[in-house]
């Protein structure tokens, strides 16, 4: 073969060592998702085999990694000689890390779902001519592990906040939408505590109060439920709905007590994260409850919209009052 031949036979090797490399990345990446997303079936039965996947995409990348090193060193000591060796490995090395490897890996990681169905033909049929020898190599790997591997797709918390976080960077993702993703994440760390309105500005109703005095306090507190306790006790009993209270006063009856049409309330731990708190409001269907301490005493109330707020800022009711900054002629805010 002549000089010319070789370089060419040379340049192929190396695209196709670029093609192993950007595949293994492209499919791996959409492993850790599940690739639910693309429907295409020989992709989902190469995802479904990460193990025969993997021993594809390494067993070519050797090969033509291994037969384009051969076919330099060949071409180098033809022309250079006893330091054609050297020259080979040091020119071969650059060429392979560079694209053979870095450049497809990056292009593929950053188009994942662009180049996937272009790639995942050729690497299953591939994967059928190399089935046997893939084959022993997983059976020999198989003696030095012990169990089957957990290969289920996982992907961690900081690699979806990466992908957010880039997603903004590129402009796919709006900067509110990347806060409230990252403060979905927060809720599992953050407890009722620190966002619970405290005892102590709670606005709350005795039990044995008539509907027209309630219906005043509703009316000039704003508030939709309200905190009941016994009188004397301080103990909460129950939680006052206002439309329930509506209800009757709509209805004509005036006389009667809280205690007749308040609900039963809900206790929660102070301990308690907003994520399973959440879970618990969706569960109930309530948006309310009461917060307690270990020995069961109250300490504050929290509700759907504190958690909601962590998530989306705060949510202003009609009531609100709004306080904004205007500024004046002589330059001063008020």
């Amino acid at each position: 073969m002549h000089t010319l031949g070789y370089i060419i036979v040379l340049i192929l090797l190396i695209v196709c060592s670029a093609f192993f490399s950007g595949s293994e990345t492209i499919l791996i990446s959409l492993y850790r998702t599940g690739g639910r997303h693309l429907k295409e079936p020989k992709l989902k039965k190469l995802l479904a085999a990460p193990d025969r996947l993997l021993s594809t995409m390494l067993l070519g990348n050797n090969l033509v990694n291994v037969a384009a090193s051969a076919i330099a060193t060949h071409l180098a000591i033809l022309r250079f000689g006893s330091y054609g060796m050297a020259i080979a490995t040091g020119v071969m090395t650059f060429a392979i890390l560079t694209f053979g490897e870095i450049l497809p890996k990056s292009i593929g990681l950053r188009n994942a779902d662009k180049f996937a169905l272009k790639v995942v033909k050729p690497v299953w049929y591939i994967s059928i001519v190399f089935y046997p020898i893939c084959k022993l190599l997983i059976m020999f790997a198989g003696l030095f592990t012990k169990g089957k591997a957990n290969l289920q797709p996982q992907v961690t918390e900081e690699e979806i906040k990466a992908v957010v976080d880039l997603g903004e960077e590129s402009g796919a993702i709006e900067p509110e939408e990347k806060e409230m993703i990252h403060k979905v994440f927060k809720l599992g760390d953050t407890l009722v505590k620190e966002i619970m309105v405290p005892k102590a500005l709670i606005v709350s109703i005795k039990v044995d109060v008539k509907f027209r005095d309630a219906f005043d306090l509703a009316t000039s507190s704003g508030y939709s439920r309200i905190p009941v306790y016994e009188r004397g006790t301080k103990k909460v009993v129950g939680i006052l709905y206002t439309k329930d209270l509506l209800n009757k006063v709509n209805g004509g009856i005036q006389e009667g007590e809280v205690r007749e049409i308040m609900r039963r309330p809900y206790f929660v731990p102070e301990s308690t994260r907003l994520d399973d708190l959440l879970q618990e409001f969706q569960e109930k269907r309530i948006q309310i409850a009461v917060v307690t301490k270990d020995d069961d005493k109250v300490t504050g109330i929290v509700t759907l919209e504190d958690v909601i707020e962590e998530m989306v800022g705060e949510i202003y009711d009609e009531s609100d009052i709004v306080k904004k900054k205007i500024e004046t002629s002589d330059g001063l805010l008020k």
